[in-house]
């Protein structure tokens, strides 16, 4: 009976272990676009949600780029978090995002001199 109670308490172990190294190489292998406390885009490896009040996030990378350089249309989006496969997929994202940032500042000036 002792034993039982021993391999019971083993096995729950092993699972809470298994479940935190699973949960945790997801995290790690996770990342979005979103915006830091200051308004610039930013990086993250993690997942945006928030679960039981725990940010599941940290930076990875912060750029240049502030929200506000962003077309209106875009910039919830990126505010609320865009997930992505890969590091690299999140860099091609930001290229994108700064491409789409100087046509929206150009189409602006324009606008402005017509």
């Amino acid at each position: 009976s002792r034993i039982r109670g021993l391999a019971t308490i083993t096995v729950i172990v092993l699972l809470a272990v298994g479940a935190y190294t699973a949960a945790r190489w997801a995290l790690d292998n996770s990342f979005y676009v979103g915006t830091d406390a200051s308004g610039r885009v930013t990086i993250y490896r993690g997942i945006p949600e928030k679960i039981a009040g725990l940010n599941l996030a940290r930076v990875e990378r912060q750029t240049k780029l502030a929200i506000d350089d962003l077309p209106p249309g875009r910039r919830d989006a990126v505010k609320e978090g865009m997930k992505v496969e890969s590091l690299h997929q999140a860099e091609t994202t930001i290229f994108n995002l700064e491409d789409l940032a100087q046509k929206f500042k150009d189409q602006t000036a324009k606008d402005r001199k017509a």
